[in-house]
């Protein structure tokens, strides 16, 4: 049997996602960013789910819909998102993962209908109700705020290696590789972080100064993909130990309160290890192997690279 895949037609290739979509049932059109958008079938409401067109819905998202004829599965497209559905199944599979719905798609009168919600917030939309209006209202998350919230950490590139020297008996001095991502601190927000220093010990710099340091070739920032009063604590308790003594003893780890030296990434591990949370990527018994490098917070699964520049700082609340 011959396998047929059609690429249903939308407005050009693919139409520019709207930041607000409002779909009415019973309406042969909806309304897109206040523009009317006129249709061939009207929404309706069935077992308690708003069904919309998959063209139109595909069109609103702005993702390309293909319907495949052998398996009867519409596959809708947009960046890395990939959403499958069955007509008659009640599965909505999403990147790759199956997820349950209450409701199955459907064809009616030659034309395929999808589940609005299911669908919408599969692309990460929010999807509204206005049961006076009878309209399905489709808006667009909020982006992740570009700029930086307290509990961000800097992370900088050196044109350098960064290394660590240790004594081994019986056989001398033995260098360590760490990477060159050489120093790093935590955004506490009002234009500083908090970073260990050589020269100074721990201090309070100037976020600007992250900009332009002898040697620095490239910054990064991260997020800590943790709530807000996590950062917040993390942020706190780096502010307590500005005035601490500075001691790169890489072999050593410590997270207590009341430690007195530091170096950069280990206060940064420690803000947050006090918080339950763990920015070493090769955590093992610490204390016994060494300690963690700026690396290994970047590769830690807490964190996210967000920005390679350094960012405005965030006003009215977090950046995400």
């Amino acid at each position: 049997m011959a396998v047929t895949t059609v690429f249903l037609p939308l407005s050009g290739d693919v139409a520019a996602a709207g930041a607000r979509v409002d779909f009415t049932i019973g309406e042969s059109h909806y309304v897109m960013d206040g523009q009317v958008v006129n249709t061939d079938a009207a929404p309706f409401i069935e077992n308690g789910r708003t069904y919309v067109p998959v063209r139109y819905l595909g069109d609103a998202l702005g993702a390309y819909v293909e319907w495949k004829g052998e398996t009867r599965t519409v596959v809708l497209t947009k960046g890395s998102v990939e959403v499958r559905l069955v007509i008659g199944s009640h599965t909505i599979t999403v990147a790759g993962e199956g997820r349950v719905m209450d409701v199955a798609p459907l064809i009616r009168e030659g034309r395929t209908f999808l589940p609005a919600r299911y669908v919408a917030e599969a692309f990460g939309y929010q999807v509204g109700w206005n049961a006076e209006e009878r309209m399905v209202t489709i808006t667009a998350q909020p982006s992740e705020a570009l700029c930086l919230v307290p509990g961000d950490i800097l992370v900088i590139i050196s044109e350098e290696e960064l290394t660590y020297t240790i004594e081994v008996p019986l056989y001398g001095e033995m260098t360590i590789s760490l990477g060159y991502r050489d120093h790093i601190a935590i955004y506490v927000g009002d234009g500083q972080v908090v970073e260990a220093t050589e020269s100074g010990g721990v201090v309070a710099s100037a976020l600007s100064s992250w900009v332009g340091r002898p040697g620095q070739v490239g910054l990064e920032i991260l997020r800590v993909d943790v709530a807000d009063d996590i950062r917040q604590a993390a942020v706190q308790f780096a502010l307590a130990q500005v005035g601490d003594a500075y001691d790169w003893d890489w072999m050593t780890l410590d997270y207590a309160d009341s430690e007195t030296e530091w170096y950069c990434s280990e206060i940064v591990w420690a803000a947050y290890k006090n918080q339950g949370v763990d920015l070493d990527a090769n955590s093992m018994s610490h204390g016994a192997h060494g300690g963690v490098a700026p690396q290994e917070t970047c590769d830690s699964g807490h964190t996210r690279l967000i920005a390679t520049e350094l960012l405005p700082e965030c006003t009215g609340g977090a950046g995400g």
